[in-house]
């Protein structure tokens, strides 16, 4: 059946029901704007008539469907009913963060890299100070370990995973409007062989491709290395013995960090997933990734100025460099999660 609407004070239609919903859609006509068709007593708005059609709509903050007179005004945004109460509480603890109020809510990764750095850095307003913490003691771990003579570097294997793992859920944790102390950066050790496990299959692939990818090169440099021994034993001037160096090690470093982004979320996975295994959460990380590799490398690459700064401040401003960039690989991360 068609209908008639009121446009800036004049009759226009007739239009089928379809094309009048699709003006109010648009915005070109209001929802307070009056209708009519053959039947009606007199003309009425067309929110009051098509109530029905109009009682849901989405909620802003969550995402969920709730009835359009149901949202509340809350600051900058419109809040449902069921968010209310979050956002009550964020504003006691000066959290108001979108990431806060959706519990992790996001746009299956179409949130631009720039407002992605811009929610972290807003996560870690009046929070520096526990966040370059927990980077501090993180990162005087590895060094540490690492520098220990003869075992130190089985060490550092030994607790990267684990580590890692409860350094993602500090910053996840951060990121998410969460209290969050240092000992949240030890909760990885609680399912050790899974952080081990995770950490020792990522390097292992990670190494193997690497691997594979510079064979060519290691070949032929090999191939001279060993020709130019049984002769003048200059192989190092030889042209195609630096040709060889050269397809080594740029393949080599490629792949490896094309593999690097692939698995490059599987700690943040691993610390919001704990019911997940080793394989599994491999193999989340991978579809996670899965056409977000290339977004991933320029987001990284946005913060070389930052870490160069941080650089700069006799290395020590490389924790605050640090801290800023887990913070927006948290909020990278959650943006990946699909549309409710």
């Amino acid at each position: 059946m068609e209908w008639y609407y009121e446009k800036n004070g004049a009759q226009s239609g007739p239009v089928t029901e379809a094309v009048l919903n699709e003006l109010v859609a648009s915005g070109e006509m209001s929802s307070q704007n009056l209708v009519w068709q053959e039947g009606m007593a007199d003309w009425s708005p067309y929110e009051t008539v098509f109530s029905t059609a109009m009682a849901e709509d989405k909620c802003p903050t969550c995402d969920a469907s709730v009835s359009v007179d149901q949202l509340i005004p809350a600051g900058d945004r419109q809040v449902c009913p069921n968010c209310r109460d979050s956002y009550a509480q964020g504003l006691r603890e000066g959290v108001t963060s979108t990431a806060a109020l959706s519990g992790g809510l996001g746009t299956g990764g179409m949130t631009p890299n720039a407002e992605l750095r811009g929610m972290g850095k807003e996560a870690l307003a009046g929070r520096w100070g526990m966040s370059v913490v927990i980077t501090l003691i993180y990162t005087v771990l590895q060094q540490v370990s690492a520098i220990i003579p003869v075992i130190g570097s089985l060490i550092q294997w030994v607790i990267m995973g684990p580590l890692s793992v409860g350094y993602h859920r500090s910053f996840l944790g951060i990121y998410r409007g969460e209290t969050v102390e240092t000992n949240v950066l030890f909760s990885g050790f609680s399912q050790f062989w899974r952080g081990f496990g995770i950490y020792f299959m990522v390097t292992l692939i990670v190494s193997l491709a690497a691997l594979a990818a510079a064979i060519p090169g290691g070949i032929l440099a090999i191939a001279i290395y060993a020709s130019e021994i049984n002769g003048s034993g200059a192989f190092e001037e030889n042209p195609l013995f630096i040709l060889g160096i050269v397809l080594a090690a740029v393949p080599g470093g490629i792949v490896a960090y094309y593999m690097y982004l692939r698995y490059a979320m599987v700690y943040f996975i691993a610390s919001d997933h704990p019911e997940l295994g080793v394989f599994q959460v491999l193999e989340a990380g991978k579809e996670m990734m899965y056409g977000h590799k290339k977004k991933l490398f320029w987001f990284y690459l946005s913060y070389i100025p930052w870490l160069f700064v941080g650089a700069l401040a006799l290395l020590v401003g490389l924790l605050w460099s640090i801290t800023y960039l887990y913070a927006g690989l948290a909020a990278f991360y959650d943006d990946l999660a699909d549309e409710a």
